[in-house]
């Protein structure tokens, strides 16, 4: 993003991935949980939360923002892609 790397652990990948794809989406937490983990893992449902706010931590300290924005109530969606 804007030109910089920022690696991020897998599992923080594969739940911020879809996002790349469909950055308009508001993101259900249920969702990012089925496609990064499959619909059939159980786990507990804070996984998402946490595993988002590593993610977001990681990435604003490289991008000097948090890409991830919370739509309050509904999940989370890409703030920006450039």
């Amino acid at each position: 993003m804007n030109g910089v790397c920022a690696p991020v652990p897998l599992n923080g990948y594969r739940l911020i991935a879809p996002m790349f794809d469909l950055p308009d989406h508001v993101w259900r937490p249920e969702e990012l949980h089925s496609i990064a983990y499959g619909s059939t893992t159980q786990t507990h449902p804070d996984l998402v939360r946490v595993a988002l706010s590593r993610v977001r931590k990681s990435l604003a300290e490289k991008l000097d923002r948090d890409p991830i924005e919370t739509v309050r109530g509904t999940g989370y969606r890409l703030a920006f892609i450039s």
